[in-house]
C-alpha cells in the first residue's frame, strides 16, 4: 500500500514540477459528461492550471438494472496540451493525459478494489461557443488488485480476472466556463 501512495504522489505532482511553465491568469473550469473504459458513464470537471495544463477528477458508474452488481470509478487526471491552438480556445487541441483510477466492483459474493494508471493521447473538438468533444485512447496498467470473497458462499464462486494491461478509450462532451 505504501508503494501506491508513492505512485500517487509522483503521478499528481511530477507534471506540475517538471512542466516549468508560468501559471496563467486565464483560469477556467470545464465540466464534462462522458463514456469510456475505465471511466464508465462519468461526470467530471477540469481546472486550467497553466497555459497548457489542466487537472481534473471524475466519478463514474454503470447504470445496470441488475441489483447484484455495482461498479464505480473515481479518476484523478492531468492533461498536458500541445500542438496548434483552436480558433475558439487558447488551449492547444491535442493532449497527453495521465490518469489514476480507483475502481470498485461489487458482485453477489465478491468485492474488488482496483487501481489503474492510464496514459493516453487525445484531441479536443470545439464547437461554436463553449461546447466541445474530447476523444482519447491509451493504455491502462493495473497497479493494485484486491478481491474479497464472502467465505459463506459456495466454492464455485470464482475470483474476477482483470487484465494487467488493457486499452483505454474515452468520449466526452464538455462545457468550458471562461
Amino acid at each position: 500500500m505504501r508503494y501506491l501512495y508513492c505512485w500517487l504522489t509522483i503521478f499528481l505532482f511530477l507534471p506540475l514540477i517538471v512542466q516549468g511553465q508560468s501559471f496563467t491568469k486565464d483560469k477556467s473550469l470545464e465540466v464534462d459528461l462522458g463514456l469510456g473504459y475505465l471511466d464508465l458513464l462519468h461526470l467530471g470537471m477540469k481546472y486550467r492550471l497553466s497555459q497548457n495544463s489542466q487537472i481534473g477528477m471524475s466519478y463514474g458508474g454503470v447504470l445496470l438494472t441488475n441489483t447484484s452488481r455495482k461498479q464505480s470509478t473515481v479518476t484523478l487526471e492531468h492533461l498536458y496540451h500541445f500542438g496548434r491552438k483552436g480558433s475558439n480556445t487558447s488551449l492547444p487541441l491535442y493532449y497527453f493525459s495521465q490518469k489514476l483510477s480507483y475502481v470498485t466492483d461489487n458482485r453477489n459474493a465478491t468485492s474488488t478494489n482496483l487501481y489503474y494508471l492510464t496514459g493516453s493521447i487525445g484531441k479536443s473538438f470545439y464547437a461554436n461557443g463553449p461546447f466541445g468533444v474530447n476523444l482519447d485512447i491509451g493504455l491502462m496498467v493495473k497497479l493494485h488488485d484486491e478481491t474479497v470473497i464472502d467465505p459463506t458462499t459456495p466454492d464455485e464462486i470464482h475470483r474476477p480476472n482483470y487484465p494487467p494491461v488493457f486499452p483505454a478509450f474515452r468520449f466526452q462532451f464538455f462545457f468550458d466556463f471562461k
